[in-house]
């Protein structure tokens, strides 16, 4: 069996390891064997199968962006029979615990994911994959500028009955207070870095989809999903920029970008 080329990785469970951490939900360590016998240490998660392939297809986009997001595994557990989602275990706290075991204050953590220098492409990022799940425990970091995205299984308009939202920004807003002229840059920004986002990275990860040498009915069950991902994402391209407009309050700004030669319009 092959794997795709963009960090999707065939996987079995050799090991189920100890996991401490008590607020991932039906989660646990393991390790893993990859087609090409080598092994890693893996989080393995019990969830449907829409929400694997939700999980995959992000991992793919957000790689592909150059986001850092571990490497993903479609995992095979004997014990349970079971095709499960896995990625890559990485031992970095959460931003949340990592910022309070030090006695940091929320503003001065948030303050300091804000200078990030991937702040921006994260809230675009989730702006397009209409992540509803984004929060300060689905961010690994490990000092400096060491983060890991995780978790993107609640995206693409699911699940259905959680309002869309980017908490990052909404996060951001109520956290640090920004000024109108502070909160319309970073709005700006932000779509500065969506602009640059290829709006052919659906169609290219749904063809390395394709690539995953899986039985027939499996990979037929996978494309499938994964084309209506793909459908979601081409509608999400088109209205990113008024999304990520929508976070400023209305009737407050003249249009986000001024009206001259150095900046993108908006319509």
């Amino acid at each position: 069996m092959t794997s795709s080329n963009f960090g999707i990785r065939l996987a079995t469970v050799l090991k189920k390891e100890p996991f401490a951490d008590k607020g991932i939900n039906d989660a646990y360590k393991a390790t893993v064997v990859l087609e090409d016998k080598t092994k890693r240490m893996a989080l393995v998660k019990k969830i449907n199968f829409d929400e694997v392939i939700r999980e995959l297809f992000s991992a793919c986009l957000g790689m592909k962006l150059e986001l850092p997001i571990p490497s993903q595994f479609l995992v095979w557990d004997g014990e349970m029979k079971s095709i499960l989602y896995g990625c890559e275990f990485v031992n970095y706290p959460n931003y949340m615990n990592a910022f309070t075991a030090k006695g940091t204050t929320i503003e001065a953590g948030y303050k300091a994911l804000k200078a990030w220098k991937g702040w921006c492409s994260t809230v675009a990022f989730d702006e397009l994959i209409i992540n509803k799940d984004r929060h300060l425990g689905n961010i690994l970091w490990g000092g400096e500028d060491n983060f890991y995205l995780i978790d993107h299984g609640r995206t693409f308009g699911e699940p259905s009955w959680l309002e869309r939202q980017n908490r990052l920004i909404d996060i951001y807003k109520k956290v640090l207070k920004p000024s109108a002229k502070e909160l319309e840059d970073a709005i700006r920004n932000c779509q500065k870095k969506a602009e640059k986002f290829p709006k052919d990275i659906g169609k290219r990860s749904l063809e390395e989809f394709a690539n995953l040498s899986i039985e027939p009915i499996l990979l037929n069950q996978l494309r499938r999903e994964a084309e209506k991902l793909t459908k979601i994402l081409d509608e999400s391209f088109e209205k990113l920029p008024d999304q990520l407009s929508s976070h400023l309050p209305s009737g407050e700004f003249g249009p986000l970008f001024a009206d001259d030669d150095n900046e993108p319009k908006v319509s």
